[in-house]
């Protein structure tokens, strides 16, 4: 693969330096208020240690059972509950969050070679497997042959953050490889972004078209009922958070990698775009209130007449208020209506606290769906993933609360979740220092990689330490 011209070491360094500041004073400006660690110490020590004990012990079982790490073949696509491995069908979704996962657990956890090399092969096998360099975007499936040459914005959005990860965390590497693939993996996202927004962008109604009217025979599978759908437009909007974090301090080395007309675009659009997706489209269509409640509503057609009025998700709701705190603590004093995201995202996770969570015989459960016409529960299975998302968004909610009581209450729940995790028949231990947990029969899928877990467990060990005074830069 042909690598971008390297840039000058103290040039990246004064990079770094910049990117560092302006993700700190992204934090300090955000709508969070931080928890009082004094008035919680008994509950955040032993959940900061979970996190630390859990995430080591998952990362280890993707790195020793999942990743190929003597070529550049990236992680087995199929991984059954007792061990059994396998290639699998693999596709760009799983691949591009298994990039993303070392990315960030090299970022924030553990800065080795080791690491940094299994990352650097997770990017040529995804790059070189998936990338469709005529157009951009990204293909879904491993299989090139004519049947399968399909690009989804749902896979694109993975690829861009997983990419943008990856540049976050080796732009300033040491080793020139690294920082010249770094480099390389942001050019290619903001070329991506560049292609997927112009082929989809529903420049008349906002929000992205699943099913664009012009390209829907080779480039789109049809959904069920309409073609704006909450999930899919959810991680848009996370892909294009992370992107613009990573171009804001980057823009200005950019200018020599990307075409005029690319750069002028992604200057003008992205920050637009991710606002847009935000405040106008899922705080303002996909969500709706409802006294002291909210939920989001999941698939509308293009214009925004609503498909599905009987059942939302629970799960993805408190997902979707965590990801929109993100957005905005990187969007920071440019995003459109600062109110309007952090009054919708206590609202989601006041519901699912309320409403989206049941007691077991060990500890607290979050429940998928519910009903929108009394937000009861609809249907109570109790996946991975959503247990995952769940303690995230608890979290999220004990920042935005200003209430000690209600901080508790969050943290408390919080608890009783991990409880569950670690007593429930979710756990499937290898040995005493290396699990994951599965979906059904599976610990790899298609559908299964290390994004949910390990993306909440360091994530919330990251926030705990903003919180408590253990200060990353």
């Amino acid at each position: 693969m042909k690598s971008q011209l390297p840039l000058i070491h103290e040039t990246m360094k004064y990079y770094s330096i910049l990117w560092a500041t302006i993700f700190c004073i992204a934090i300090c400006s955000s709508a969070q208020a931080q928890i009082n660690p004094d008035s919680h110490r008994a509950l955040l020590n032993p959940i900061h240690e979970w996190m630390i004990v859990n995430s080591n012990s998952v990362f280890t079982f993707w790195d020793e059972k999942s990743a190929i790490n003597n070529a550049r073949n990236g992680f087995y696509g199929n991984i059954d509950v007792d061990g059994t491995i396998s290639i699998g069908q693999r596709n760009s979704i799983q691949q591009g969050r298994q990039l993303f996962t070392i990315a960030i657990w090299y970022r924030f956890m553990d800065q080795s070679e080791d690491v940094a090399l299994t990352a650097y092969n997770q990017l040529q096998y995804f790059l070189e497997t998936f990338h469709d360099p005529e157009g951009g975007e990204f293909f879904i499936q491993e299989d090139h042959k004519p049947d399968n040459k399909t690009r989804r914005i749902y896979n694109s959005s993975f690829a861009i953050y997983g990419l943008s990860h990856y540049f976050m965390a080796f732009h300033d590497h040491d080793n020139e490889l690294y920082r010249n693939a770094a480099n390389e993996a942001l050019n290619i996202a903001l070329k991506c972004f560049v292609a997927m927004d112009k082929r989809t962008h529903d420049a008349a109604y906002l929000g992205y078209q699943q099913i664009p009217v012009d390209d829907l025979a080779q480039n789109e599978i049809p959904l069920d009922g309409g073609d704006k759908e909450a999930n899919t437009h959810l991680h848009i909007m996370e892909a294009l958070t992370s992107l613009y974090e990573a171009w804001k301090p980057a823009k200005q080395s950019m200018q020599n990698k990307l075409s005029s007309d690319d750069y002028s675009y992604v200057e003008s659009q992205l920050q637009k775009r991710l606002d847009e997706m935000l405040v106008d489209v899922m705080v303002n269509r996909f969500c709706t209130e409802r006294d002291e409640y909210a939920y989001c509503r999941t698939e509308f057609t293009r214009d925004w007449t609503l498909v599905n009025d009987q059942v939302f998700s629970f799960a993805h709701d408190i997902e979707n208020a965590w990801l929109f705190m993100e957005a905005l603590r990187v969007l920071g004093d440019e995003v459109s209506d600062q109110e309007a995201v952090t009054t919708m995202a206590e609202k989601l996770i006041h519901t699912v606290f309320s409403h989206g969570m049941e007691p077991v015989d060990n500890g607290y459960a979050s429940i998928a769906l519910g009903n929108i016409s009394d937000l009861s529960v609809s249907s109570d299975n109790k996946d991975w993933w959503q247990h995952f998302e769940a303690f995230a968004g608890l979290y999220m909610g004990a920042r935005l609360s200003s209430s000690n009581e209600q901080q508790h209450a969050y943290l408390k729940r919080l608890m009783d979740i991990l409880t569950y995790l670690d007593e429930g028949d979710l756990i499937v231990r290898f040995s005493d220092n290396m699990w994951e947990y599965r979906w059904e029969n599976t610990l790899a899928g298609p559908w299964k990689a290390g994004y949910h877990s390990l993306r909440a467990m360091v994530f919330v060990k990251q926030w705990i330490e903003e919180d408590t005074g253990h200060w990353r830069y």
